[in-house]
């Protein structure tokens, strides 16, 4: 069993070994002013630049007649899914919204 793990352990450091030695060949000695170098490749910062271009702005005119016609903001915002039927809670008897208590600092 022992001579087995040893044979085995034997081969894995040959293999190691002799994988760097062929690694260590190919790598280019940079005291070397002979040795090959790769090529340089300029990839300019401007490359994927696109130029600005002005938004398109609603009118205020149009804008305030869409929020009009929604009926204010808050239907404007429950129409985009934003807001939640439940982001401020009827009191028990249906008279509103639940008012949150006056926060007050004292002397």
């Amino acid at each position: 069993m022992q001579a087995a793990l040893r044979a085995a352990l034997a081969v894995v450091v040959a293999s190691v070994s002799a994988g760097a030695q062929a690694q260590a060949s190919r790598v280019a000695n940079p005291a070397d002013p002979t040795a090959p170098a790769p090529s340089l490749k300029h990839e300019s910062a401007f490359e994927s630049y696109r130029r600005f271009e002005e938004p398109k702005v609603t009118p205020w005119r149009a804008a305030n007649e869409e929020v009009g016609a929604l009926r204010g903001h808050i239907d404007h915002i429950k129409e985009t899914g934003a807001a939640s039927d439940d982001a401020s809670p009827a009191q028990e008897d249906g008279r509103g919204p639940v008012q949150a208590p006056v926060h007050r600092h004292s002397k």
